[in-house]
């Protein structure tokens, strides 16, 4: 049975593709596997839910020709070695009610080695609202791909737009690990990326995300348990403020399900024109337990053009063990508590490898030590006693020091040669 695939040039939003399927790509996909053999229409209106669940219990991966196929309910994943494998974004698309993808709630064993490729996502019409309690923003109320419980699988190159959640990687009866999702973007609506917990079970570990793209969302990642890896993620909002979150965050910590241990390389997050926006927030949530240590590295956080700083809710002050940032331009890193009063340290680097300590007492942040590297002693800023600059150009003979330390602190205080060099 030879089945003819539809093919589609433009994106559902009505903005052009230019996508050119590889020359070898129904060669690689057997009529059988397809969601068109099982009865799909893609016609954009009749429910085609039936023919995927159908295709995907017979062919495990079933395949989705270029088309607009219109989702009643949700495709279940209900045994390992489930999923659909589409032609990419613009070609393959699913407008749905209610969801497009989720893990069956009632699996009777873990799910493993499941796929989700090449698929653009977005609500039917009857499945956006108005939200005028969000900030006026139109999205589903519903989550785009649930893969609650799921581990060993992959998400790759799929597109979801205008929903509450995009992507939730929470806790069920089986946490969700080991899942690996690459090239997954996001637009509209509160959530991207969900991961998820409760009190005694941190929920999803060990999932690497790598250059995914979230955008226009009230939270960009939410972490509320487990520990995973991001690599390359950007996080943005566009550079306009009717109709997108009035607040935005980009990253959001939650107290309560031991988010620890997280990973975050060369993230580029820029949240513009948005009052009260947070790149980084470490939030309190009901009962307060441990939110560390998570560690960033390479990235660029900017909040209205300026440099962010992490916030952190005053009643976690005590419960955040060690947050490292390294080669970003963050202002803060690796807080490490001290002593049972909750006194909190934060060991700062700057962009040359310098090292500020503040001691946070739940008041206020003080600064008690400072060093950094340059070619002489600072001749702008404020600095205070004991700092220290590093000479990063010493050479042999009189006159010459290993560095200059602040002897009188102010602006910019005043700096004495330490460290005589002999000849």
């Amino acid at each position: 049975m030879s089945i003819k695939h539809a093919f589609q040039t433009t994106y559902p939003d009505g903005t052009d593709a230019t996508l050119v399927r590889p020359s070898n790509w129904n060669a690689d996909h057997d009529d059988t596997t397809s969601v068109l053999y099982h009865g799909a229409v893609g016609d954009g209106t009749t429910d085609d839910s039936a023919a995927f669940q159908a295709a995907i219990v017979a062919a495990g991966i079933a395949f989705v020709p270029a088309g607009t196929y219109y989702l009643a309910t949700p495709v279940e994943l209900r045994a390992s070695g489930q999923g659909l494998r589409g032609e990419g974004r613009g070609l393959s698309n699913l407008k749905c009610a209610t969801g497009a993808i989720k893990a069956d709630d009632a699996q009777a064993a873990a799910i493993e080695n499941c796929l989700i490729e090449g698929l653009y996502i977005y609500p039917s019409a009857s499945a956006i609202h108005d939200h005028p309690g969000e900030n006026g923003m139109d999205y589903a109320d519903y989550t785009a791909i649930d893969l609650t419980g799921i581990s060993y699988s992959t998400i790759r190159d799929v597109h979801t737009h205008q929903w509450q959640t995009h992507l939730n990687l929470g806790y069920s009866t089986y946490q969700t690990y080991y899942n690996h999702i690459d090239n997954f973007r996001s637009f509209g609506g509160v959530t991207g990326i969900y991961l998820g917990g409760d009190a005694t079970n941190d929920g999803a570990n060990v999932n690497t995300f790598l250059s995914c793209e979230l955008k226009a969302h009230q939270i960009g990642i939410r972490v509320r348990g487990g520990t995973n890896t991001f690599h390359g993620t950007r996080i943005e909002n566009p550079l306009v403020t009717t109709g997108y979150p009035a607040t935005a965050i980009g990253i959001q910590f939650d107290s309560h399900y031991y988010a620890i241990g997280n990973t975050f390389v060369g993230t580029y997050c820029e949240l513009a024109g948005l009052s009260g926006s947070k790149g980084i927030y470490f939030a309190y949530d009901t009962a307060a337990t441990w939110v560390g240590p998570n560690t960033f590295i390479g990235g660029y956080w900017s909040v209205n053009g300026t440099y962010e700083t992490p916030t952190v809710d005053a009643s976690l002050a005590d419960h955040i063990p060690s947050l490292t940032f390294n080669g970003s331009n963050l202002i803060a890193t690796q807080n490490t508590v001290y002593g049972s009063d909750g006194v909190l340290c934060a060991h700062i680097y700057d962009n040359v490898g310098g090292r500020s300590v503040l001691k946070y007492t739940g008041v206020d942040a003080v600064t008690i030590a400072h060093e950094t590297y340059d070619t002489a002693a600072p001749s702008t800023g404020t600095w205070i006693r004991g700092a220290r600059v590093w000479n990063t150009e010493p050479s042999a003979g009189p006159g010459t020091y290993a560095g200059w330390v602040c002897v009188s602190a102010g602006t910019p205080g005043t700096w004495k040669g330490f460290g005589a060099i002999e000849s």
